[in-house]
């Protein structure tokens, strides 16, 4: 509800066993492509009561990387959310993945702190779940309370339009898309 209540369309998937995700008929692959925010959560629970990160490293190297080919100006931010108690150790496995393959490619990768990356007009956020037990460094990194990923992936979002000129262009754009139905019914096929 609280993408809702700020006019976002969330779409949860539920990842099946032996999806591959590096696939771009997945559905989390085709909805990435179109998607401004992306939260993907860091762990997969298997059925058999095991966990991996394997399968997200996998979605995030194969969907970064076709972002970068298909639409390198679109910004897009993509949030990994953890219950993983050392966000530290999170963010080192998704720099060493990531950096090595974008740079290889050309892009520019920009290291903003600790716990977020950029490669071109992409942004990586670490985020963590909740927790009482995460390093005192590290808190400021969590959200409160489930309830508040959506507030702090907005704010995340905006940082990355931070600026007059580029925040104008964005309301514009806003303003053109609210008011397409009354546009395109006042400009209808009998103009032509």
């Amino acid at each position: 509800d609280s993408f809702a209540k700020h006019g976002i369309v969330c779409s949860v998937l539920q990842r099946k066993q032996g999806e591959d995700l590096t696939s771009e008929e997945d559905p989390a692959h085709q909805l990435f492509l179109i998607a401004d925010i992306v939260v993907v959560d860091w762990q997969v629970n298997h059925p058999d009561g095991t966990n991996s990160t394997d399968e997200t490293v996998r979605f995030l190297k194969s969907a970064v990387a076709k972002g970068l080919s298909d639409t390198p100006q679109q910004r897009r931010l993509i949030v990994v959310y953890t219950g993983t108690d050392d966000l530290l150790e999170v963010s080192g496995k998704i720099e060493e993945c990531l950096r090595g393959s974008a740079g290889n490619q050309g892009n520019h990768w920009t290291k903003i702190d600790d716990f977020t990356f950029q490669i071109n007009a992409i942004r990586i956020v670490i985020l963590g779940k909740p927790s009482n037990k995460r390093a005192l460094n590290q808190r400021d990194q969590q959200v409160s309370d489930d309830s508040k990923l959506c507030e702090r992936a907005i704010e995340d979002f905006a940082d990355m339009s931070a600026g007059l000129v580029s925040n104008v262009a964005l309301d514009s754009l806003a303003q053109v898309r609210r008011s397409t139905h009354g546009l395109l019914t006042r400009f209808g096929p009998h103009l032509d």
